[in-house]
């Protein structure tokens, strides 16, 4: 995808039902309340697509008529065009495909996240490759809607990808993920950037001390009150071009850090009782005094084995149980409808 190692696409391909009913909302399982309307969770196609995998990775809804949800298209066998993002959109009644931008040059392209603060100003992250096929390092890429269309933004030039996006306001945007080493093919180091209202621009970031780091999830709870979470540790991340799915993270710790409205700081994480480390993946705050970050413990063969939830809750980081529903478990991401109610995406690996 977007000139990556094609091993890289089975990854996708694999994950692309899980992804999908993350995503999309799809569940299993409904009640019936005491005037026998249904309630729960229902399953809801998603919109006609062309041949190939489609996966959705991210989603945001401004409100109940409009929700986004982006990913990319991987192209049907084992050769053919990069891999291409995509979105559907959400317009009350159905899903369906809506064109996004792409790449002028005609390289392949993929969109991880998407924050939207209404039905007219969303951004969506991504990573972006060459139109020559020649399997370039990727780069980060943004776009934006206007509540016509997508369009190109362009964000500070660096090999690697953005992976999460989180806007406190229409003119206070951040965006996290990570640099890249061609070389090897593993992520290197934290990348943030922020958008003023007129362009973004990369915001200087704290050390974790470690060799290798990579933040994977951001939220805000307001201008002054951002969240992000990821990991770091002294060996590569091998496998993260999916964010929120390692297949290799060893002896790495969950790496949190803090915007207090002037700086980012780094911020002490619970320890976590595991084999080989722990990684976090996803992050949402309700309040400044009420976020969730979510993603597991690695397994002896440095893959994930259990869910890992922690909470802030206004002065500390604090783990909390989550029951097991199997073997190499992960928690994708985390959603808060309020304080008191929190749901996250569960995927077995």
């Amino acid at each position: 995808m977007v000139n990556f190692s094609r091993r890289y696409c089975h990854i996708l391909a694999g994950l692309g039902l899980a992804l999908l009913l993350c995503c999309l909302g799809l569940g299993f399982g409904a009640t019936t309340n005491a005037q026998g309307a249904t309630t729960g969770w229902t399953a809801v196609p998603a919109g006609p697509q062309s041949s190939g995998s489609h996966l959705l990775l991210g989603t945001s809804c401004p409100n109940a008529w409009s929700c986004w949800a982006v990913g990319a298209m991987l192209p049907a066998g084992n050769g053919g065009p990069d891999t291409v993002a995509f979105a559907e959109h959400w317009d009350g009644s159905s899903w369906s495909a809506a064109p996004v931008a792409h790449p002028a040059d005609g390289g392949g392209s993929v969109l991880y996240d998407v924050a939207c603060l209404s039905s007219s100003d969303c951004w969506a992250v991504g990573a972006q490759g060459s139109g020559d096929h020649s399997h370039t390092p990727p780069q980060p890429m943004a776009e934006h809607w206007n509540g016509t269309a997508w369009s190109m933004v362009a964000v500070p030039a660096m090999t690697g990808f953005l992976f999460s996006v989180a806007c406190p306001t229409a003119d206070d945007c951040w965006a996290t993920g990570s640099t890249f080493d061609p070389a090897s093919g593993n992520p290197l180091h934290s990348y943030v950037v922020h958008w003023n209202g007129s362009g973004w621009s990369t915001v200087p970031f704290p050390s974790s001390g470690q060799s290798y780091d990579q933040l994977t999830g951001v939220s805000c709870a307001s201008s002054s009150d951002c969240w992000a979470v990821g990991t770091a540790g002294p060996n590569p991340m091998g496998g993260a071009i999916i964010p929120n799915v390692f297949l290799q993270t060893k002896d790495d710790d969950p790496w949190i850090v803090h915007w207090n409205g002037r700086t980012w700081s780094g911020t002490p994480t619970p320890d976590v009782s595991s084999p080989t480390g722990a990684m976090l993946s996803g992050v949402t705050c309700a309040s400044s005094s009420e976020c969730w970050a979510v993603g597991s413990t690695m397994d002896a063969n440095t893959h994930p084995f259990r869910p890992l939830v922690e909470r802030w809750n206004g002065v500390t980081w604090v783990p909390t149980p989550v029951p097991a529903i199997g073997t190499n478990e992960t928690l994708a991401n985390v959603a808060c409808a309020t304080v008191t109610e929190v749901g996250v995406n569960e995927r077995l690996t």
